[in-house]
């Protein structure tokens, strides 16, 4: 089971859960991963229909992601911007 930590204070942390967790309660020992969420990108996934975890729902069969980008980064990964490069370099109505 993972979550995105949202809300940080002192005595509590809010918690958006991803994933099946009738299981928990509150009060429950939580450990943190020390990752930062990330989501998977690249040309497989162009189409799907995936999970906020990159699990597919599509029926489709596995996803193979060409790789994984943080939610926050500044940049975007190297595959969409040859992407977009490539889209801005032809000419309009095509």
């Amino acid at each position: 089971m993972l979550g995105i930590a949202f809300n940080v204070d002192e005595d509590e942390i809010g918690v958006v859960l991803l994933g099946e967790y009738w299981h928990l309660h509150a009060g429950d020992e939580v450990q943190r991963t020390g990752r930062v969420m990330d989501v998977a990108v690249g040309d497989a996934l162009l189409g799907r229909v995936i999970d906020p975890l990159g699990r597919p729902l599509d029926d489709n069969g596995p996803v193979a992601p060409a790789s994984d980008c943080p939610l926050n980064a500044r940049q975007r990964p190297s595959w969409t911007a040859h992407r977009y490069r490539a889209a801005s370099d032809r000419p309009h109505g095509h």
